[in-house]
């Protein structure tokens, strides 16, 4: 095999119509060599080409079927093979829930925080006695929602101790704690949670301060780093997930979950709200801060798939015979591409998208994210018309 030759093998799930798609990316046409096979348990993909074999993990078991040979000459090569059997409950479960890393049932009292860049710790052990799950955004417009459109209560049932059989809807609403304008409180050594950030009030936290150019950021002061923002609706702070590292004997992917995992949660749970699957996500300087030249334009982020499982492997010849281990991923695949400012109010304006506001270091960090996630692709699925492919990683909590 020439050394030049990486073959790039893409292997998706598709579920819906029962079928792992598989394609080849090769820098050398196919020729008679080249050939395709699937190990004797219907689990790997296996090539042969140019004198070489290539194997890679499949994020399903396949049938075992003879797949066609390819088409002399052809740089890419495809093939759709029937899946075996059925899908597993918790693979189900995975790709219909929608879960963050560092949920409250993840936490415990010694769980302790530190800045992701520097290591400095920001929450001590200790500090935080309970850790409590948010609802989902949207939660109390739904409740208001539910409680001006619910059934008539019966008159006997609605006398209440101001004796006259009517209740008042704000009096109602108060007392149930979910009206539209229900807010949820910071709390001395308690955690809440939502999907991107933790609530907490300043006094829990340490080695943190204001940043003198947008006094609304919190910064580690060590580092320097945007860690978090003032929230003073809620008297406390957010500090971002992706600021910060968990000190634990945890596996690293847990002790520090990817930007990816966690925006593909805020997208998801954005979609599931409102019904919109296009998220326009804002630098935060142009709300509050001071713009630069350096300050990054709005990003569009279309949900194609909210879920889907596939695994990728590009070989070299230092790999030779080349094995893939890599398991099967859960990943949400979208469409991304910038634009204006013009065009991202138009969007907000006319109600087909939504706004994810961010600090620009991590809307930045992001285009990065989807950039290289475009390298698990065939050439030919980077793109489609105007729009940019890329992959979000999902989060998998362990079952």
């Amino acid at each position: 095999m020439s050394p030049t030759t990486q073959p790039l093998i893409y292997a998706e799930l598709l579920s819906n119509i029962r079928q792992i798609s598989v394609i080849v990316a090769l820098d050398a046409p196919c020729d008679a060599s080249t050939k395709a096979e699937l190990s004797a348990d219907g689990r790997q993909f296996i090539l042969h080409h140019d004198g070489d074999t290539f194997t890679l993990n499949l994020p399903g078991q396949a049938v075992l079927i003879q797949p066609q040979k390819p088409i002399l000459g052809n740089k890419e090569l495809s093939w759709r093979i029937p899946i075996a059997g059925q899908a597993s409950r918790a693979s189900i479960e995975d790709a219909q829930s929608n879960e963050a890393p560092w949920s409250a049932k993840e936490l415990s009292e010694d769980a302790e925080f530190a800045c992701r860049i520097c290591a400095a710790v920001i929450l001590k052990k200790g500090t935080i006695k309970v850790w409590k799950d948010l609802p989902s955004e949207n939660w109390a417009e739904m409740m208001e929602f539910w409680h001006c459109h619910k059934p008539d209560v019966p008159a006997e049932e609605a006398n209440g101790s101001n004796g006259h059989g009517h209740v008042h809807h704000d009096q109602t609403a108060a007392n149930k704690g979910y009206g539209a304008s229900s807010k949820f409180i910071a709390s001395k050594a308690i955690g809440l949670i939502d999907l991107t950030t933790f609530l907490l009030t300043s006094n829990d936290c340490t080695n943190i301060e204001p940043s003198t150019q947008d006094p609304a950021s919190v910064i580690c002061k060590a580092c320097h780093r945007n860690i978090g923002r003032d929230d003073p609706q809620s008297d406390g702070i957010r500090l971002f997930k992706w600021s910060l590292t968990l000190l634990s004997s945890h596996p690293p992917s847990f002790n520090n979950p990817s930007l990816a995992s966690l925006l593909s949660s805020q997208c998801l749970s954005s979609s599931q709200a409102t019904g919109v699957s296009k998220l326009v996500l804002s630098p935060r300087t142009l709300f509050g801060g001071t713009p630069s030249a350096s300050t990054p334009g709005p990003m569009l982020v279309w949900v194609l798939k909210s879920a889907l499982y596939f695994c990728a492997g590009t070989f070299s010849l230092s790999s030779a015979p080349g094995t893939s281990s890599t398991s099967p991923k859960l990943a949400m695949k979208v469409f991304w591409k910038s634009i204006s400012m013009d065009d991202a109010r138009s969007l907000l304006d006319g109600g087909t998208a939504e706004e994810l506001l961010l600090p620009d270091e991590i809307l930045v960090e992001i285009g990065r994210v989807l950039r290289d996630s475009a390298c698990c692709l065939p050439p030919s699925a980077r793109k489609f018309k105007e729009w940019d492919v890329g992959l979000l990683d999902r989060y998998q909590p362990s079952h």
